[in-house]
């Protein structure tokens, strides 16, 4: 045990003999010849005594009332392949069954491996709401194949684990911010790649991790993990609409524009600004807002409507007095000083007939 056992890691082999009866046993010698790829790290018994000549483990037990004995040998293997050892025991007692004084026990030496991450996000920029991809590379240079290698990956409490899409293996996820990826085995000179996508749940400096590992003692681990950070800002979805009332309206009475603006988050818009283009063909009568205040300039008419909730809303009313037929033209735009992830919702037009 190990087996297989990676070069110059310990293998222990445990050498069990038993006296199954009915008599004693007297002069009793186990022999165990090691693998000559092998160097002895330790020795032990638990009866009798233990010699050593060369690769060549014997114990020597004089003692008749016993049962069982058992010993133990540590070794370093020093050369990769299939290593056997072989133990046999025997005794001045004559034996009944002589199919089991022999036994042997192939080993699997393997040549560790080098295993390196690399961990790359794009965008690398992204507003709250709005997804990225990392893609996790996993190389391994040898000198030895890389057998059971997985990827554990750790997402920060910003971003939600969307899926996880790979080239080879198969993918477990646990909650929103940790995968355990199982690739299998990976050649020497072999690459696998997983593309993990995930989802901002808030603005932060947001960094993620990947590590890898297999059966194989590493002969570089400083290069088995790997990070890499994204920057997530503030998001709010504005949106503008715009109805009028009465459509059509006689010349010199007056319509009423209703303005909406409103914010679909994920977060709060501050400094919002509503610019209202009215009709030139239609003279500006008065306003009424929620919030804020108007500024008018010609027929220009500003609303600063402050800041906004996410989930909240504001309702402004314009008149104007209609002066010639026509169909009135009304358009009406909204900004804020953070940014949005939808802008083509940021504009209303609204016709009216005279």
């Amino acid at each position: 045990s190990p087996d297989p056992v990676i070069i110059g890691s310990p293998l222990q082999y445990v050498i069990t003999a038993n006296n199954s009866g009915p008599d004693y046993v007297t002069s009793l010698t186990l022999t165990d010849v090691l693998p000559p790829s092998v160097s002895i790290v330790s020795t032990t018994t638990s009866l009798g005594t233990l010699s050593v000549s060369g690769n060549t483990v014997t114990v020597f037990v004089a003692e008749r009332q016993w049962s069982w004995i058992q010993a133990r040998i540590t070794v370093v293997p020093f050369a990769a392949g299939t290593i056997t050892n072989q133990a046999q025991v025997s005794s001045g007692v004559h034996d009944p069954d002589l199919s089991d004084r022999l036994d042997q026990e192939d080993t699997l030496v393997k040549l560790p491996t080098n295993l390196g991450v690399t961990l790359t996000g794009l965008p690398d920029r992204l507003l709250n709401g709005q997804e990225t991809s990392f893609t996790a590379t996993v190389r391994n240079t040898g000198p030895g194949e890389a057998t059971q290698a997985r990827v554990s990956g750790w997402l920060p409490p910003a971003l939600d684990l969307v899926s996880v899409a790979t080239s080879q293996g198969s993918v477990y996820a646990s909650g929103s911010q940790y995968y355990s990826w199982y690739i299998g085995t990976i050649p020497v000179g072999g690459m696998t790649t997983a593309v993990v996508s995930a989802r901002a749940n808030a603005a932060s400096t947001a960094c993620t991790t990947a590590t890898a590992s297999s059966y194989e003692t590493d002969t570089n681990p400083s290069n088995n993990s790997a990070s890499t950070c994204v920057s997530i800002f503030p998001a709010a979805d504005i949106t503008v609409t715009k109805t009028d009332w009465p459509d059509p309206v006689h010349v010199g009475d007056d319509v009423i524009y209703v303005v909406g603006v409103a914010n679909k988050g994920p977060d709060p818009a501050t400094s919002v600004t509503l610019v209202d283009t009215l009709p030139t063909e239609a003279d500006f009568v008065s306003t009424t807002c929620t919030q804020g205040g108007f500024t008018l300039s010609g027929h220009s008419l500003v609303w600063d409507v402050g800041s906004l909730g996410a989930g909240t809303d504001s309702m402004a009313t314009v008149t104007m007095r209609t002066v010639t037929t026509t169909t009135l033209v009304n358009a009406a735009s909204a900004f804020s000083e953070i940014d949005d992830p939808t802008p083509d919702d940021n504009t209303a037009l609204q016709y009216t007939m005279v």
